[in-house]
């Protein structure tokens, strides 16, 4: 039987549970890796971020604190991965999104196009602001636990999400026209 919760997860990787450890990431890989593309812009070097991340919470289990939740450590080690890392934003990348393979040609397109101005505009956003919304829409966090992570105050948090909203509004007001 699988435990409920990411902490309790934990628990069990602490103890040396390789299993455990392959649930968490069934369960957060697709969202780290989310985050780092955001962040990098790029899917290769992101996959290797992303699967670095989940190396770390196996070298480093037993620095979790089993009374927090598991989320904010795991997003500070992706951050800290990040941070050590020396590669920046890649916004020419095309290629990186497969658009579904059940709509027609013309539509595969049109969907890469759109999806290629969202990374753009996200990826033209200034860092701490990037850095807040990706994590603020992807990662289940309450902005108090971003904050943590970022080391900002939980109204800071919120007042770069809406400026990283409000920027994004207009080289992004085409695609609701559409």
């Amino acid at each position: 039987m699988t435990p409920d919760t990411d902490e309790q997860l934990m628990k069990l990787v602490r103890r040396g549970d390789r299993s455990a450890l392959r649930e968490l990431f069934d369960r957060h890989h697709r969202q780290v890796f989310g985050f780092v593309l955001g962040r990098l812009g790029d899917a290769d070097p992101s996959e290797d971020v992303a699967q670095e991340v989940f190396i770390r919470v196996w070298r480093y289990r037993d620095s979790y604190d089993t009374d927090r939740r598991f989320l904010p450590w795991l997003y500070r080690i992706t951050r800290n991965l990040l941070s050590d890392s020396k590669s920046g934003p890649v916004l020419d990348s095309p290629g990186n999104d497969a658009p579904s393979s059940h709509l027609p040609p013309d539509e595969q397109f049109e969907e890469r196009q759109r999806a290629e101005k969202v990374r753009s505009a996200v990826l033209g956003l200034p860092p701490a602001q990037r850095e807040v919304l990706l994590l603020s829409r992807w990662s289940g966090m309450t902005y108090r636990e971003i904050g943590d992570i970022v080391g900002c105050s939980e109204g800071a948090v919120k007042v770069r999400v809406h400026r990283a909203l409000e920027a994004l509004r207009s080289p992004l007001a085409p695609l609701r026209e559409d």
